[in-house]
């Protein structure tokens, strides 16, 4: 028997902790009531259907993937009840090279975006790994992206990304994922064993060049920084001409191509392969035997990009000497990170995002300096400050504090700053969605933000 205190009963039980945006609210409401109400004393008992009826509606368009899809909140689930009231399902799959990416959901708050996707080696072979990282990624119509692992599945091989686009312009959006590596191993700072004295006595008069360096190079500040500038501004860096092929044991994928002293500077030539060699790196640096590395600056010039992109291709490294140097009591050392598997088939999707809006915007009575701050806009996601003026390094430091009701304070995940040269944004995102109507307070450089 349908009665008020039945459909009351019912709501209760199924809305539990469940919360309806102002969108989606009035979403409903429109539907439901297309026409103004009118309420007549004989139609109290359709007045009664159409109360649960709205309601229903408000459970399947609140919950998310829990209503719609009992299967996709199962692969979901580590994600925690909460975040999953957020999601709206996707489903959709792209499979090459054995590999199948499944886009389960996503959520979507002003111009931000996260999508959650997973990864599967469907040949068995296990090229998808707890340590699996994905490369050349993005979300087709935000302006960036950023990607981390969320979770792994040992029994199932599937790990589980989040991706954040911020900029979103678009209701729709494509994800695109070009390459992964897996089974990576981060190797922290620590001598080769080799002097500087040994490898210059290796090759003890290089043969030199002086290219353009046509694609670019990095610098490592420290002492000596300038004068390598000087050199790399007026094209006159001396680079080593290859000599000999040593591939460095247990990294197959790099291989040292020459090695010399010059100018009073350690010149390491390396070539990384087009396979694992685009997904690892070494960095080189130069200590004192038995004391922490010198300080001084060292130089990355990329002589020749290998035809893969990433980090593929020839690099010559340049590694100063502290003046008046013994370089027999100067050692090499190196970090890095390398890989054991690298696939890059390519996988994409294509979906409609559901149009989203903050769900309140405010102001903050704060002297940030240089600019000033227009407005601050807080979603489920996150919290987007924006303002106009120019940007400068000593800007204050704009991290919120949220504090709920019940007193915690959710974490950030990320957070980035943009600027146009006059249009100032900054983005943080939550660790987890919040349910924006528990925020009791938000406070920038201790000011509160207050609400419109």
């Amino acid at each position: 028997m349908i009665s008020e205190p039945s459909i009351r009963k019912a709501v209760e039980d199924g809305l539990s902790g469940v919360a309806l945006s102002p969108g989606q609210k009035a979403a409903i409401l429109a539907r439901c009531r297309p026409e103004p109400l009118q309420v007549h004393r004989r139609s109290a008992a359709r007045r009664l259907l159409s109360v649960a009826a709205v309601f229903a509606a408000a459970l399947v368009l609140s919950a998310g993937v829990l209503a719609t899809s009992p299967e996709l909140a199962r692969q979901l689930a580590v994600l925690g009840r909460q975040t999953l009231t957020f999601l709206q399902p996707v489903n959709q799959v792209s499979e090459a090279d054995g590999i199948r990416m499944e886009v389960l959901a996503s959520m979507r708050s002003e111009d931000t975006a996260v999508v959650y996707l997973t990864l599967r080696d469907t040949t068995g072979q296990g090229r998808v790994q707890e340590t699996t990282q994905l490369w050349n990624y993005q979300l087709e119509g935000a302006a960036f992206a950023h990607a981390e692992q969320v979770d792994y599945d040992p029994e199932t091989g599937t790990a589980m990304f989040r991706l954040t686009g911020e900029e979103v312009q678009s209701d729709k959006i494509t994800v695109q994922v070009e390459a992964f590596s897996s089974g990576i191993e981060y190797y922290p700072p620590r001598s080769t064993g080799w002097t500087v004295a040994e490898l210059a006595a290796l090759q003890p008069a290089p043969a030199l060049s002086y290219p353009s360096l046509d694609y670019g190079w990095s610098m490592l500040n420290g002492q000596g920084d300038e004068a390598l500038e000087k050199l790399m501004d007026a094209n006159s860096l001396p680079v080593l001409k290859p000599q000999f092929s040593y591939t460095v044991e247990g990294f197959d994928w790099l291989t040292v191509q020459a090695v010399g002293l010059v100018d009073n500077a350690l010149h390491l030539q390396l070539r990384q392969d087009e396979d694992l060699g685009r997904f690892s790196h070494v960095n080189l640096g130069l200590q004192r035997t038995g004391d922490e590395e010198s300080g001084m600056a060292v130089l990355e010039a990329i002589l020749e990009e290998g035809d893969a992109g990433f980090s593929s291709g020839v690099q010559e490294y340049v590694l100063p000497l502290p003046e008046g140097a013994d370089p027999a009591e100067w050692t090499l050392c190196a970090s890095g990170v390398s890989c054991t598997v690298a696939c890059d088939a390519g996988w994409q999707a294509t979906f409609t995002l559901e149009p989203a809006h903050a769900d309140r915007t405010g102001t903050c009575d704060l002297d940030t300096g240089s600019w000033q701050l227009d407005q601050v806009a807080l979603s489920s996601l996150g919290i987007v400050i924006e303002g106009h003026g120019e940007l400068y390094a000593d800007t204050p430091d704009l991290t919120p504090v949220v504090t709920l009701k019940d007193g915690t304070q959710p974490e950030f995940i990320s957070s980035s700053v943009s600027t146009d040269g006059e249009h100032i944004v900054y983005r943080m995102l939550f660790r987890t969605p919040v349910d924006t109507s528990q925020v009791a307070q938000i406070t920038l450089s201790g000011q509160p933000v207050v609400w419109n």
